[in-house]
């Protein structure tokens, strides 16, 4: 369910979710975002009040979060792990500048991407420190936890499409809820697309940077099927890479179901 708030254009939960097993999510304390830089006062009191918001997760680079950092929220927990770190996608810094930027970019292979944080094993460690945080957060419902990157897609997407698994969401419905990206992405990867093709006059440049902000069916199938090459399921991958046992997650159906 998209969460409405000023500063955050591509935020929800995941309530009125059906898992294959015909239950639906009712637990809204689970919340998918993209960055919290600009989110207003308005804003925070309907995550702290409604939400009962108790703890961020950030997914970035600290070069990111340098960049960018979190309005940060009294009473709130910040957290931030990466998923990678800069080197393993050849993030820099443009010189005399803060600015972050992706040397050879061009060269940047989103489906790697996205099989590169199941299967790196720095990235399964961190993603597995994700996990253990959401799932505490859940065990522990002292309120809700939120996970962001930038753009709320790619590492967010992962992230959200472990914690989907964790209650029993097919790849059909995880894939949805991924998609639902685009909804809020299409404008900016628009926009994108035209300051590209106009600096640069190289159409093939511009496409490939607004795909890159667009959600791709192909994208999260190449996380999916990197973990099945290993795994008989998503569930066995949770199990045996990111520790989270199945006592424990019958235990967050029971508490997130309905």
């Amino acid at each position: 369910m998209k969460i409405d708030l000023q500063g955050a254009d591509n935020i929800r939960n995941f309530t009125g979710i059906i898992n294959s097993q015909g239950k639906t999510i009712v637990n809204p304390a689970l919340i998918r975002s993209n960055l919290l830089n600009s989110i207003t006062k308005e804003d925070i009191r309907i995550l702290t009040e409604q939400y009962k918001l108790k703890k961020v997760i950030d997914l970035r680079t600290e070069m990111e979060v340098h960049e960018k950092p979190d309005i940060r929220i009294p009473g709130v927990e910040y957290i931030n792990i990466p998923l990678f770190c800069e080197s393993a996608i050849g993030l820099t810094h443009e010189e005399n500048s803060d600015k972050c930027i992706i040397t050879d970019g061009d060269k940047l292979d989103m489906k790697q991407l996205y099989v590169r944080i199941v299967s790196d094993e720095y990235s399964v460690s961190q993603l597995a420190k994700v996990m253990r945080h959401i799932a505490d957060s859940i065990k522990e419902a002292a309120g809700a936890v939120l996970w962001h990157c930038t753009e709320g897609k790619d590492r967010c997407g992962i992230v959200s499409a472990m914690v989907l698994a964790m209650l029993e969401a097919d790849v059909k419905v995880i894939m949805q809820d991924y998609l639902e990206t685009n909804r809020a992405a299409v404008k900016r990867a628009k926009q994108f697309y035209e300051e590209i093709l106009v600096v640069t006059n190289d159409m093939e440049r511009a496409i490939k940077a607004e795909k890159a902000f667009l959600a791709n069916e192909d994208y999260l199938n190449a996380a999916l099927s990197g973990i099945f090459r290993s795994y008989s399921s998503i569930q066995e991958f949770i199990i045996r890479r990111l520790d989270i046992s199945e006592e424990e997650m019958k235990e967050i159906r029971k508490i997130c179901l309905g």
